[in-house]
């Protein structure tokens, strides 16, 4: 499974790069605009693909700028009205890793 190893930069660049940008034009994006739900989406994802440190980047920004329990509370609100499939997967995803990392 992905979320199993943690890729280098290196890694990331030499053989990810292409599918990794967007990911990273997203992840910028959402952290300009304060959009917490995206960024924990993205959280999620980033673990579930192996992007373990850029997962635990994301956590903690979130965590510094809202506060562990404003992450719960955004989880939730992410469950209960998830707006794509993809959301639901990711919450899934998110939910073990946060349990892992807070």
């Amino acid at each position: 499974m992905a979320g199993s190893h943690t890729y280098t930069e290196e890694e990331i660049h030499k053989h990810y790069k292409m599918p990794v940008e967007p990911l990273r034009i997203t992840i910028n994006v959402a952290r300009q605009a304060k959009d917490y739900d995206a960024l924990l989406l993205a959280a999620g994802l980033c673990d579930w693909i192996g992007l373990l440190k850029w997962g635990d980047q994301i956590l903690g920004i979130v965590g510094d700028e809202i506060g562990k329990q404003a992450i719960t509370n955004h989880l939730t609100n992410i469950k209960r009205r998830p707006q794509m499939l993809t959301e639901d997967i990711l919450i899934h995803q998110l939910e073990r890793y946060l349990t892992e990392k807070l």
